[in-house]
């Protein structure tokens, strides 16, 4: 007794290695990407909106740097302002003055803090009062 399934009759289908049928090209060769894709629309979009955001930002870090540093002369570049400009000649700084200054802050700061703090943890010299951090 031989079972027989019809192996032999069972068709394996369009594979895609066979003869093209007429004038169309075969599976294999259809499915083939392109060799160059144009950018679409959507990404050359956010291409130029992060060059655009990249741009903008260095020039509003420009405007901080020259606005903190008290330089907003953008335009004049090495004729007594703005960008390479020295600032040695606007005004002589009197060093011995300065120290003094320092010195008379420091010496306020530690009476003040002698007066209020002494002996507690934590010292808020805003408010001119000491507290312990545990009973």
């Amino acid at each position: 007794m031989s079972f027989s399934f019809g192996i032999n009759n069972i068709s394996r289908g369009n594979t895609y290695k066979d003869k093209p049928t007429g004038g169309t090209l075969p599976l294999y060769y259809k499915d083939k990407p392109n060799s160059f894709r144009p950018i679409s629309h959507k990404k050359q979009r956010k291409l130029v909106m992060l060059l655009k955001g990249f741009i903008y930002s260095l020039i509003l870090y420009t405007v901080y740097h020259f606005a903190s540093t008290g330089n907003l002369n953008l335009f004049e570049f090495g004729f007594g302002g703005g960008i390479g400009s020295d600032n040695i000649s606007k005004g002589a700084t009197s060093w011995p003055a300065a120290q003094e200054e320092v010195k008379q802050a420091m010496l306020d700061s530690w009476h003040t803090y002698e007066k209020y703090g002494w002996g507690y943890d934590v010292y808020h010299p805003i408010k001119q009062q000491g507290e312990n951090m545990g009973p």
